[in-house]
């Protein structure tokens, strides 16, 4: 005679009473459904696809693009006061730093660009 699975199941009902599965023992003493590595398999995967739906809400979106814009704010807030030293290398004439004009014209516009979207 086979045993069976070991874990104590609650009755369908109002009043929580509780009985042993009647399914047949597969490995150490409990049935596929109650063994503990299928139910941390299936934990596992509802956690995983929690996660997912998490990140992909939209409340979670707008969470990450506020962040984004902060740092581009913060960023923004550095470039302006480094603009002047960056300048004054420019100026020096430096052959090495002719590159440096180009990325402060870009810099520029992109900040012209940044300043004239309406803030919230």
């Amino acid at each position: 005679m086979s045993t069976k699975c070991k874990e104590q199941v609650r009755e369908a009902g109002m009043w929580p009473r509780y009985h042993q599965c009647k399914r047949n023992a597969i490995k150490d003493g409990y049935c596929n459904q109650h063994h503990p590595d299928t139910i941390r398999e299936k934990a596992e995967k509802k956690q995983a696809e929690y996660i997912q739906k998490r990140d992909n809400s939209p409340v979670r979106k707008l969470w990450r693009a506020c962040d984004q814009l902060e740092q581009a704010d913060l960023f923004a807030d550095d470039y302006r006061k480094l603009r002047p030293r960056l300048v004054e290398l420019v100026d020096n004439e430096d052959p090495w730093l002719g590159w440096l004009g180009l990325v402060i014209k870009q810099m520029d516009a992109h900040l012209n660009a940044w300043d004239s979207c309406p803030k919230v």
